[in-house]
């Protein structure tokens, strides 16, 4: 079994995120792509997030029409920061033998070596990168194998949809229909964070 781990804020998920997800799915032959929202990710301090319970809602409804899509709560269980080595970790115990596949855009593969424990990383997965259109690659680091997507992300991040909204702006486009709706129906985003 190959099983793709897809951490992140998603604060909101966009469809960049799922364009990522559906790749890496299918570029690289995964049965199953995880979600997992973090609780506070360890390289955002300073940020507030929007609630986890509103972030697993959008992240619920984005993934609804992909089965081979899942969502973990794993990482906002634990009621603490979580470093990936522990989110590989878990991974590796709930699915023995399974070969896991971790997915970022490359702006955080070039980030990975002040991970916590950075270098046992490469042992856990292989690191699944995407690519924005015009963005330079990202180099790999040593002993990190890295399968780099074809397809090019879409130019949208969940900063500027916030930012969007907070600003009155339309975001129409930018992410799936029922996400868009939810947020409009609790009003969130509508000043900046």
């Amino acid at each position: 079994m190959r099983l793709g781990l897809f951490g992140g804020s998603f604060d909101p998920v966009h469809y960049g995120h799922m364009e990522l997800a559906r790749a890496a799915r299918g570029e690289c032959g995964l049965d199953r792509v995880f979600f997992i929202p973090a609780l506070r990710p360890p390289h955002k301090k300073g940020r507030a997030l929007t609630d986890a319970r509103h972030r697993l809602a959008m992240l619920r409804l984005a993934v609804k029409p992909y089965p081979a899509f899942s969502i973990s709560a794993f990482e906002l269980n634990r009621k603490t920061t979580t470093y990936t080595y522990r989110t590989l970790e878990y991974f590796r115990a709930r699915y023995p033998g399974a070969e896991l596949f971790f997915i970022l855009g490359s702006d955080s593969l070039s980030e990975l070596a002040s991970w916590k424990h950075a270098q046992t990383l490469g042992s856990f997965c292989t690191f699944i990168a995407g690519t924005r259109a015009g963005a330079p690659r990202a180099a790999a680091m040593a002993g990190i194998k890295v399968h780099f997507l074809k397809t090019r992300a879409m130019r949208v991040s969940s900063s500027d949809i916030r930012r969007k909204i907070s600003l009155g702006e339309k975001t129409r486009g930018l992410m799936p229909p029922p996400v868009q709706r939810y947020i409009i129906a609790r009003g969130l985003y509508k000043t900046t964070q």
